[in-house]
């Protein structure tokens, strides 16, 4: 076992994971030795668009139109939200803020009504400072997080009071006084500051181990579970301090799952881990790919994401289960690239994949198919690097930058894909690479680069036999059978999840805690509801 380090911050994922264990696993954990936390250095994430979006829904109401540019995302190891740890803003992304703030604000109290229904004060007969006061009293914690100090208080009712002079009305007082809290770094960024942890002792000090305070711990798990802000109930539980109580804490996670909100983070969490973003800007040549069109990617999103919401909420099913169903939700474009009937004519309609047919589960779906292919053609190097990275979680080099990496052309001996990908293996330079991220992906060869089923590639039958790990296959359905069976698959999704939640990359003195998750997510029967109570 690791030893313990003192840490700037006892991230809230693992003090949970330290003090709760679910009593299906309990007996099991109780027998396992994990290596001790080491939790990473603490990180001042900033929202992601996401978050930022509902955050805006969840407070003033969904019918705000929201800004349509923000400072992009950043993905590292595929996640948005690990991104936003390192995140910076451009002075190009401060002058959105502010645009998105103003706008916001203007749209919250021009609308005849909604001011008198979000703000119990009665303007004009109120002060300024009585209303600007309730104002951040009402929504500082909930746009920030927490409860604003008495000097950020007073700065907002300056700016109000500054506007209402300025301006004349009590309405621009208090449409400056929200896009102040909306352009507050309070509001952008989320916080980890922590405090000593009560375990560290009476004599502690600034070295000893720091958990998350209670308002922290409370944006993290209502970020995790919700990707949007805390609601009373959650803050209620950090104004007591009773949120720290395990039994307090597992209860509230339990009930962020049973709300609606809980299907966005999954999306969320779905989208990143898949790389989803990618379908906005799918591309491929028309003359090849005649079932190809500019809203393909958007109906590809759309049909991974409801197979994940469906998988998980609805079935509450095994999730691994994600790369071998046969079932799926297609609208009339999709039903036309896989050959079965759109059974509603407009939107999405749930079907079951051909028994006999070799396509299954996100592997033979338009989301994955499509991006890892070239816009010409189908592509077993994408396809394999992304099963390598995405799926399993392994490092791939990148190429040597004078390396030559173009693939022989058809010819009379080198027909199909697979066939020019083993010759460019004779070189000695690409057979390393290669070798490890092309096998997997000629499994997969009998979908062309938008995801059409094909039986001949040039002409030539396509054999869509492969190895991974040294495990041979035959096809596309013994291939999503193993990777599903896989223990690096079901490593690989506890640790996206586990960055997801914690918002930065996991570090060597995580892995003990990953260990813990992996062995209760095999417990609860891989069900990806269960293993987000774990790790929250």
């Amino acid at each position: 076992m690791s030893r313990w380090r003192p840490t700037a911050l006892l991230t809230a994922a693992m003090l949970i994971a330290a003090s709760l264990t679910l009593s299906s696993c309990g007996e099991e954990a109780e027998k396992t030795a994990y290596a001790t936390l080491a939790p990473a250095a603490p990180v001042l994430p900033r929202l992601t668009t996401s978050q930022f979006a509902n955050t805006i829904t969840d407070v003033f109401g969904d019918d705000l139109a929201l800004p349509a540019q923000l400072e992009p995302d950043t993905a590292i190891e595929g996640l948005l939200a690990v991104g936003a740890s390192v995140a910076t803003v451009s002075s190009r992304g401060v002058e959105l803020y502010e645009d998105a703030a103003r706008s916001i604000a203007s749209q919250v109290v021009a609308k005849p009504g909604r001011l008198g229904d979000l703000l119990p004060c009665t303007l004009p007969a109120a002060s300024t400072v009585v209303c600007a006061g309730t104002l951040v009293d009402r929504y500082a914690p909930r746009l920030w997080r927490r409860p604003a100090t008495d000097e950020e208080r007073a700065r907002i009712i300056s700016i109000a009071e500054k506007a209402h002079t300025a301006l004349g009305t009590e309405s621009a007082a208090m449409e400056w006084g929200i896009a102040a809290l909306l352009q507050s770094p309070n509001f952008l960024y989320r916080t980890e500051i922590g405090e000593i942890s009560p375990a560290a002792g009476a004599a502690a000090t600034k070295a000893a181990a720091r958990r998350l305070d209670a308002y922290e711990l409370a944006a993290k798990l209502a970020l995790f579970m919700w990707d949007g802000p805390p609601d009373a109930s959650l803050l209620e539980a950090a104004s007591d301090g009773s949120i720290h109580e395990p039994a307090v804490l597992k209860a509230q996670a339990n009930r962020l799952l049973l709300d609606p909100r809980s299907r966005r983070a999954v999306r969320a969490f779905a989208a990143q881990w898949l790389h989803l973003d990618r379908l906005a800007g799918l591309n491929k040549d028309p003359t090849i790919f005649k079932h190809f069109s500019a809203d393909l990617g958007a109906s590809a999103r759309e049909e991974t994401l409801r197979t994940v919401l469906w998988l998980v909420f609805d079935q509450d099913a095994d999730f691994r289960s994600l790369l071998t169903t046969r079932t799926t939700f297609v609208d009339r474009r999709l039903a036309a690239v896989y050959d079965v009937p759109a059974v509603v004519a407009d939107g999405f309609g749930r079907v079951d994949l051909p028994v006999a047919g070799l396509r299954r589960g996100f592997l033979g779906q338009v989301a994955f198919l499509g991006p890892n292919s070239h816009p010409t053609s189908s592509s077993a190097t994408l396809r394999g690097a992304f099963i390598r990275e995405a799926l399993l979680c392994q490092s791939v080099p990148l190429p040597p930058s004078e390396l030559n990496t173009a693939i022989p052309e058809p010819s009379q001996t080198a027909r199909t894909l697979k066939d020019r990908l083993l010759s460019h293996m004779q070189n000695p330079s690409c057979f390393g690479c290669h070798s490890f991220i092309d096998p997997p992906g000629f499994g997969l060869e009998n979908f062309d680069g938008v995801g059409r089923f094909r039986a001949f590639d040039h002409d030539a039958k396509i054999d869509a036999s492969g190895e991974i790990d040294g495990v041979a296959f035959s096809g596309p359905i013994e291939l999503v059978e193993h990777l599903a069976a896989s223990p690096q698959f079901r490593r690989c999704i506890v640790q996206k999840l586990y960055g997801f939640a914690q918002g930065h990359k996991s570090g060597v003195g995580e892995k003990g805690a990953i260990d813990r998750l992996e062995d209760g997510f095999v417990d609860v029967g891989y069900r990806l509801q269960q293993l987000m109570v774990l790790v929250a």
